[in-house]
Parts: C-alpha cells; sequence; structure tokens
C-alpha cells in the first residue's frame, strides 16, 4: 500500500513545488533543536528569531515543532519563537509535567512573558498552563480544539472505544490508520495541499504505538481533572482568539463553552481546511493571527500608557 514505500524526504516530497519543500528544508536548518532537562525529563524544542516580543508555538497531538515553519517565517524577524514537539511525541503525559517543562523552557531562554498558540491538542496545553501560569501568558490563540472545563468534551465510552481500538492495531497500521482520510477529505483548492499530505507522512514515520496510547489515555485524564478558574482567567490582562473551520464540526461545537468561559475572546471561522487549515491556507491563517496580535499589543499599548 502507497503509505509504506517512501522511505527518505524525497520519496514524501516528490509532488511538493521545489519552494515550499526548500522552505521546509531551510527552517529545518535554521531552527537547530535545543534541550533541558527538568524533574528528570528531557524537553526537546526549536528555537529561531529575534526581537523583545516572545512567542511559545504548541503544535497537535503527534506532530512536531516543524509543522510552525511559514509562521515562523512571518514572525521570526521580530519575536524570538519557541516550538516544542508535541508532548507526546517526547513521551511526557502528565499534563502538570509537560507544563513544568514549558515553564522551565522559558526560564532557560530568559523568556518573562510570551505569546501562546496552540493547534488542537497544542491549543488544550495552552488553556491548561494559562490557568498555572496566567502571569507568564501575553495573549493566546487556539486552533481547532477542545475547551477545557467543557463536561461535553469529556467522552468515557469514546476514549475507552479508541483505546481498546489502538491497543488491537499494529503500529503500522496505527500510523495508516492516521493517515488514511488524507486525499480523500483535504480540499483540492489549496496549493499546499500535496505539502500538507507529504509533511504529515514524513512527521508520522517516528510515532510509536505507545505514544498513541499514552496521549489518549493522558488526554482524557486532563480533561476530567481540569478545574476552570474563573477568577484567575477575569484577572488575566490578555487576549484570546478561538480558529474553527466551517467544515470541522468538532471544533464547532466548542464554541459555546468558549464563550461561556472566555466571553471576551474573539473567534475566527475559516471557510474550510479542518483541522489542517494552518498547513493548507499558511498565508491566510498567518495574516488573522497577524492582525489579531497586532490589535491586542494596540491595547495593551494603550492600557499602560
Amino acid at each position: 500500500m502507497w503509505f509504506f514505500k517512501p522511505k527518505t524526504f524525497e520519496d514524501f516530497f516528490t509532488n511538493v513545488p521545489n519552494e515550499q519543500k526548500e522552505q521546509l528544508m531551510t527552517f529545518r536548518e535554521k531552527a537547530v533543536y535545543k534541550t533541558i532537562s527538568h524533574n528528570q525529563t528531557v524537553w526537546r524544542y526549536r528555537k529561531i528569531g529575534s526581537g523583545e516580543r516572545s512567542m511559545v508555538l504548541l503544535p497537535g497531538g503527534f506532530t512536531l515543532a516543524d509543522i510552525w515553519m511559514t509562521t515562523a517565517q512571518v514572525f521570526a524577524d521580530n519575536s524570538v519563537m519557541l516550538m516544542p514537539d508535541a508532548y507526546a511525541r517526547q513521551e511526557i503525559y502528565d499534563i502538570d509535567q509537560v507544563c513544568d517543562a514549558l515553564l522551565a523552557m522559558m526560564d532557560a531562554e530568559g523568556v518573562k512573558k510570551a505569546i501562546f498558540i496552540g493547534l488542537a491538542a497544542g491549543g488544550e496545553l495552552a488553556q491548561a498552563f494559562l490557568h498555572k501560569h496566567p502571569e507568564r501568558v501575553s495573549h493566546l490563540v487556539i486552533s481547532h480544539c477542545d475547551i477545557l472545563g467543557d463536561s461535553e468534551a469529556i467522552h468515557d465510552l469514546r476514549t475507552r472505544n479508541t483505546l481498546n481500538f489502538y491497543n488491537r492495531t499494529s503500529e503500522g497500521m496505527i500510523r495508516s490508520f492516521m493517515l488514511r482520510p488524507l486525499e480523500k477529505d483535504l480540499p483540492m483548492d489549496s496549493d499546499w495541499r500535496n505539502f500538507t499530505i507529504a509533511y504529515y507522512r514524513d512527521s508520522i514515520q517516528g510515532l510509536k504505538k505507545k505514544m498513541v496510547l499514552g496521549y489518549v489515555r493522558n488526554s482524557h485524564a486532563m480533561k476530567k481533572k481540569f478545574e476552570f478558574m474563573a477568577a484567575r482567567i477575569r484577572s488575566w490582562q490578555g487576549e484570546l482568539l478561538f480558529l474553527a473551520s466551517e467544515d470541522d464540526n468538532i471544533t464547532l461545537k466548542s464554541i459555546p463553552a468558549l464563550k461561556k468561559m472566555y466571553p471576551n475572546a474573539k473567534v475566527h471561522r475559516f471557510a474550510q481546511g479542518q483541522n489542517h487549515v494552518h498547513l493548507l491556507y499558511p498565508q491566510l491563517v498567518n495574516q488573522v493571527i497577524q492582525d489579531f496580535l497586532e490589535d491586542a499589543e494596540r491595547k495593551e499599548g494603550l492600557n499602560q500608557a
């Protein structure tokens, strides 16, 4: 089957425009990996950029730091950007440990406060970090994720069924199962469609079965134990943007909970792209983020004046 054949970067990216392929290769060369050790845990992240502004970018479930390639190109000229691999790929599953690792990363880089951008599971992690350390988050962008504290997002039976399925399934078939919908479901009008497919095929090769099981189990546990602290959020001075897509019903269902818990949050709904919109339409997504941050920082400046 097609998803077992490619072995090298060139195999995966054969049908990708050279410009896009070279952007990824250049990013991987410039944004070198760094590691820190914290509480017997090794935390891995990429760093790029310079300037007074700091940003922490958190990828989705099983993806790597380089998923933020195009966002880094937009902001690296005036921002220090810290981009860890997904916590499941680092085999750290306890959310408190992950938040501690993020804090240690910021401290190691001398970052007192940062804009957090989180995609999917990274968006849920960003919410957890905001509740633990609101003083370290200037503004927050969360994309295509559940809202922590929303009881409707807790699915005990679905989680048990998912764990049972993955327990019975081989590692190779798990990867295949995750990749299978891409060619069928991704919109055809995206100039980055082939790149998106190639990127996921490339990045998923290092995925282990225990990472998937650990993520599903602990993501569910995080949602169950999370306690929304309204008073802490009311005192937080930052701005929040939630990104959704009209063809992603799961994300759309999160909006009522978002508005209930974060009444001042802004919402942007893309026409299509599901939770892959940042890869499929990078210029559009990055412009939305840029416009939001410019407005948020303008208000921040007025408040400090």
